[in-house]
């Protein structure tokens, strides 16, 4: 890759990040689809039925039951590629952390890139091998049976209540492919949401702690700019030049009630977390030489934009 500005390679992030992201939720819908297709019409549509009614029957339950081989089977042969596409995109991030980090200090960055990469390979469940570590982070997102344990019982209260063939099909298919009035509401969108889509930021986020670290770099920039929905904890950071120490000091106790609203209450860590479930925003690190000459003026500016957007929403 040819030698990339700082601002090159933190809009080569951010665009990764976004990209790989919105290809993967195409990837979920389409493995909602294919769940539902082999869960109901190549399975469940064989359940004993009545007049259109669902028998409770033992022949029924006995098919309910058989609903774990299915469901391992779409996991092995549909979502596992899906998820290590996923593992290997966060591999990607720590390249993109590299080139960031060169424009600071391209020695120190090469003197300390292996042991950044351990640090988050180990965040992720990952071996030095490239082995999936059982317990993990990646094992848990494979093993993860909540989806099958739903589909099982829409499946057991349809055949105890003699439902009807199109009410479950219809309450199964909202389920697992969500509603068409709700984005992103399907049963593999809310598991993918879980553990996949806010870590992309997390691995980016948790590079740049690492990275920023190894290099004894003192400052950072709240990036990622502002929409209609922005918190008002991101409000107040974004575009900010912001001391790293003060920062990861802060704890939710300590926040204004105001600036509360998706931070988790337990376990929240400013730098990896920042503004909480769903945020996009990201760090990047700057010299303590620009951060010391520029604060003032960058700061006064993000006041003067949050003040704005606040007016203006």
């Amino acid at each position: 890759m040819a030698k990339l500005t700082q601002r090159e390679a933190q809009k080569l992030r951010a665009e990764y990040l976004e990209k790989r992201e919105s290809i993967l939720k195409g990837k979920v819908n389409s493995l909602q689809a294919k769940l539902f297709d082999k869960v109901f019409n190549r399975y469940l549509l064989a359940l004993e039925q009545n007049n259109g009614i669902i028998a409770t029957s033992e022949r029924n339950k006995n098919l309910s039951a058989g609903l774990e081989r299915i469901y391992k089977e779409f996991q092995r042969v549909d979502n596992a590629p899906v998820v290590e596409s996923f593992i290997k995109d966060l591999g990607g991030i720590y390249d993109l952390n590299i080139e960031y980090f060169n424009t600071i200090d391209k020695e120190k960055t090469k003197q300390n890139s292996v042991a950044v990469k351990a640090i988050v390979n180990k965040q992720l469940g990952i071996k030095e091998n490239g082995e999936i570590k059982k317990g993990g982070f990646t094992d848990k997102f494979l093993r993860d049976t909540s989806i099958l344990k739903k589909i099982k019982q829409i499946t057991n209260k349809a055949i105890s209540n003699g439902q009807s063939i199109t009410d479950f099909k219809e309450a199964l298919k909202t389920y697992i492919e969500g509603s068409p009035t709700a984005k992103d509401s399907g049963g593999l969108q809310q598991y993918y949401k879980q553990y996949a889509y806010d870590t992309y930021q997390k691995v980016d986020r948790l590079n740049q702690q690492e990275f920023g670290k190894k290099l004894e770099l003192k400052y950072f920039i709240y990036t990622g700019g502002l929409v209609h929905n922005s918190r008002n904890f991101c409000i107040h950071y974004n575009g900010r030049i912001i001391d790293s120490e003060e920062f990861s000091k802060l704890t939710y106790n300590d926040l204004p009630e105001s600036y509360k609203a998706g931070i988790p209450e337990k376990d929240w860590n400013p730098l990896i977390d920042l503004g909480g479930y769903g945020c996009r925003h990201s760090i990047n690190w700057v010299a303590t030489s620009f951060a010391e000459a520029n604060k003032s003026f960058f700061n006064k500016k993000a006041s003067e934009r949050a003040k704005k957007f606040k007016a203006n929403n």
